[in-house]
């Protein structure tokens, strides 16, 4: 082979086709396309009932989407796996492999659609999801003044202020954590988180439904407040430096009237 003013050509022309034929081959890689998709549960279905990470398929706006083995599904107040939404309300039954009693076309259908928000990936033109959320409406949302509270029953009537007819709201808290346990019992697959409270004042500081109108509850502490109704501002004391009578590792009492809810 001849030596040429600029070297040993072919081994150099080859070397550079070698490049730019790799370069466009990792190009040419097909990337799966991800998705988003929120709608109501039409079908729900458990792969495995006696697994307790079961893989699951569920069906959102006409499109079957398949729910892997492992995978934690987002609740309001939880992280349940796709067999434990197949216990019923109580979370105690065996799980079935259909009839969750959340999609539109399950033998006990719901009163109320439930929603689902599906993110992942196409795979060989199979959804799958990466991330799921359950809820019953997750972008609902109200707002309105206390106007009354039942305590026996943990329940706040929201509306205008001073108003005769608002929303009746009751937490689901089924160990009577933030105020009375939910009687009758609720959904135990959409009850609050424990650890987190679901009433906060705006700065944080979380709120509990006290359990008598008359007598002070220990674990809601009328004292937590601040004596002039008018203060609505609530935040922690001071290290080492508590407020008089105040007892602030419990909630603050919510009292009706006086706060604007959302």
């Amino acid at each position: 082979m001849t030596r040429t003013l600029f070297g040993h050509a072919p081994q150099l022309i080859f070397g550079l086709f070698a490049v730019a034929f790799g370069a466009q081959s990792a190009m040419a890689q097909t990337v799966s396309p991800s998705f988003v998709l929120t709608g109501h549960i039409e079908k729900f279905s458990l792969d495995t009932p006696a697994d307790k990470f079961s893989a699951a398929k569920i069906t959102v706006r006409g499109i079957d989407v398949v729910l892997p083995k492992h995978l934690l599904i987002t609740m309001p107040g939880q992280y349940l796996t796709a067999q434990d939404l197949f216990r019923g309300p109580t979370m105690q039954a065996p799980p079935q492999g259909e009839n969750s009693g959340l999609a539109l076309l399950d033998a006990s259908a719901p009163r109320v659609p439930f929603e689902a928000e599906l993110i992942g990936n196409i795979v060989n033109g199979v959804y799958v999801a990466g991330i799921a959320h359950i809820s019953q409406g997750a972008l609902h949302s109200g707002a309105g003044f206390i106007q009354r509270i039942d305590h026996e029953k943990g329940e706040l009537t929201i509306g205008a202020q001073n108003g005769a007819q608002g929303a009746h709201v009751r937490l689901n808290d089924p160990e009577g954590v933030y105020g009375a346990t939910s009687t009758p019992q609720l959904d135990a697959r959409f009850q609050l988180d424990k650890e987190n409270s679901p009433v906060h004042a705006r700065t944080g500081f979380p709120v509990c439904i006290p359990r008598s109108a008359t007598a002070d509850d220990p674990k809601c502490p009328r004292g937590n407040r601040p004596a002039d109704s008018n203060i609505r501002r609530f935040t922690c004391a001071r290290p080492g430096a508590p407020a008089a009578g105040s007892t602030r590792r419990v909630t603050i009492a919510i009292l009706s009237c006086q706060f604007r809810c959302a």
